[in-house]
């Protein structure tokens, strides 16, 4: 089998383990892949050496992807923090819309017409976002909205849309430092495009990810403080805090990722 298969069809079988993993981390799962797999790589690659050898060629390791170990390599010297989306355009009106939350009334029959009234989550800006989760959370915590009452269906779908949302930054920052951490090991070089890949197709495609970058993404670090929650991750804050700050990202000339496997 050819080295680039294994590495494929192994990376496959761990991301479907790692969607219905809870306790062990993305960057666990793919490091275990490249455990899994590197003595199988290492076995192709010597197989192939002696082959060449006894060809009278040189050896193939020249022939592995060549990186300079810096992410200037891989994603342009100083970068700006977000990446470009890939792929279709998301409605013009989603990610934008700037909300004041407003407290649902407490009896569950006036909470239905409330539910209606309310601004489609898709739509609202980043700090609307937080704003109206805070608050719902709140109206959880004290048992102001009946768990099981009309009221709840909303903070579910307030939590759903935060929660994908700061995934996605996190899952941006995960396959950019997996990227970078493959390119600066020989034993593992070979996977820096699987990882960039990664960073494409489950980041930059994702509807999430286009409503995200709308707006400022200070507000999920004043979340992570308010909530006690860790919605971003502290290697997300880090990211950031290297590459000019959450507040103005969304305003920059967005980096341009592409595919970097032969077609």
């Amino acid at each position: 089998m050819k080295l680039r298969a294994i590495i494929f069809f192994s990376l496959i079988g761990i991301f479907g383990e790692a969607t219905t993993a809870s306790a062990q981390s993305l960057k666990g799962l793919f490091k275990s892949a490249v455990n899994k797999v590197k003595q199988e790589v290492k076995q192709e690659v010597n197989n192939t050496t002696s082959k060449t050898k006894s060809a009278g060629t040189s050896s193939v390791k020249g022939k592995l992807p060549a990186m300079n170990n810096s992410s200037s390599s891989l994603f342009g010297a100083n970068h700006t923090a977000l990446f470009a989306p890939v792929g279709t355009t998301i409605n013009a009106k989603y990610g934008i819309k700037k909300v004041t939350p407003v407290k649902p009334p407490k009896e569950d029959v006036k909470q239905p017409d409330w539910n209606d009234a309310r601004t489609y989550v898709y739509e609202l800006d980043n700090q609307s976002l937080v704003d109206e989760y805070l608050m719902l959370e709140k109206c959880m915590e004290t048992k102001y909205i009946n768990p099981s009452g009309p009221a709840s269906f909303r903070y579910h779908s307030v939590l759903d849309e935060l929660v994908e949302r700061t995934s996605r930054l996190n899952r941006m920052v995960e396959y950019y430092n997996e990227a970078n951490d493959a390119a600066n090991d020989e034993d593992e070089v070979a996977f820096a495009d699987e990882f960039i890949d990664l960073l494409i197709g489950q980041v930059l495609k994702q509807d999430s990810y286009k409503r995200m970058i709308r707006s400022s993404l200070a507000p999920f670090a004043t979340l992570n403080k308010l909530s006690g929650k860790n919605f971003m991750k502290s290697e997300t804050m880090d990211y950031f805090e290297k590459h000019g700050g959450l507040e103005n990202a969304h305003k920059a000339n967005f980096t341009v990722v592409k595919s970097r496997k032969k077609k």
